[in-house]
């Protein structure tokens, strides 16, 4: 297991991960680098002009992946939407929120 990193620049500004997470493998870490720009868009407040970028990188420093958030559709028919469970990542956005 690696730990990986996924600082968030956004409007100009990069908030640190100074925490990140373990996975497996580097794939898995895209993956959830994914995920999380997947949560950042769901946000009803997101800004699709602010720039924000999920930077994942390696225990190493190294820039692994860049995911920048997608608005997703919600399907009328079932009222879906997309999933959350990633809750620091919003908490992080609205600290960046001025």
């Amino acid at each position: 297991m690696r730990r990986y990193y996924f600082p968030i620049f956004h409007n100009g500004e990069t908030q640190a991960d100074e925490v990140g997470e373990l996975f497996g493998s580097a794939e898995l870490a895209v993956q959830y680098g994914a995920c999380v720009a997947r949560d950042i868009a769901s946000d009803p407040e997101y800004d699709p002009g602010a720039g924000t970028v999920v930077i994942v990188l390696d225990d190493s420093g190294a820039e692994i992946e860049r995911q920048r958030p997608q608005l997703m559709r919600i399907d009328s028919r079932t009222r879906r939407k997309p999933s959350g469970g990633l809750g620091r990542v919003s908490r992080t956005l609205n600290g960046m929120r001025g």
